[in-house]
């Protein structure tokens, strides 16, 4: 087997397992390594760690989602609204990987590669048109994203400073008009137009 076959196939295995638990405890290296039917030792050799692996599943899981509304057609709508949408479906999936996400989140945060604004990127583009160029749009769709990340992160903090509690559906709603009314001077589509 290839070294990119076991990858992918430690990938699916994670994935799977994911699918199955809500319970971080038991997604354990000799767990996946059972389940994909190899030496745990192999988790190590090709991920470096468990949490490193366990984080590259849950971010292609993302990046699924991400990818899903960015091949969408635009239909008209405009961008900023398929952005608030994206991000919604994307916060939802952080939300659905909870107890899974702290570690996740730390990794991408302290050893990841910048790659997830990319799905963003081109609605950021879309939005402001010529008004900022390449970088400016880079720069916004990164922050964006790891102020979001950063935010889910430390949650119990933010809810006591800001008073918003990002375990509750309506308050993760607020938040993101709130982030993109201040991201985009003022030009939101509200929570109150996202579908249930």
């Amino acid at each position: 087997m290839s070294k990119n076959d076991m990858r992918v196939k430690l990938i699916e295995t994670v994935k799977h397992l994911l699918s199955d638990t809500d319970n971080p405890a038991a997604l354990t290296s000799r767990a996946i390594g059972a389940a994909a039917n190899v030496n745990p030792a192999v988790i190590n050799y090709y991920f470096g760690s468990k949490d490193a692996l366990v984080s590259t599943a849950i971010e292609e899981q993302i990046a699924d989602a991400a990818e899903r509304f960015r091949a969408a057609p635009a239909d008209g709508t405009p961008a900023l609204k398929r952005l608030h949408t994206m991000l919604w479906e994307l916060t939802e999936q952080v939300i659905h990987y909870q107890p899974f996400t702290q570690t996740a989140l730390s990794y991408t945060l302290l050893h990841g590669t910048i790659e997830t604004p990319r799905y963003i990127l081109p609605l950021i583009r879309e939005h402001f048109g010529n008004q900022k160029d390449e970088t400016e749009c880079r720069v916004l769709a990164h922050v964006l994203l790891s102020y979001l990340v950063l935010l889910y992160f430390r949650e119990d903090a933010f809810a006591q400073y800001a008073g918003i509690d990002l375990r509750k559906r309506e308050e993760r709603k607020r938040l993101l008009d709130i982030l993109l009314h201040l991201f985009f001077e003022g030009d939101t589509y509200g929570s109150d137009q996202l579908s249930e």
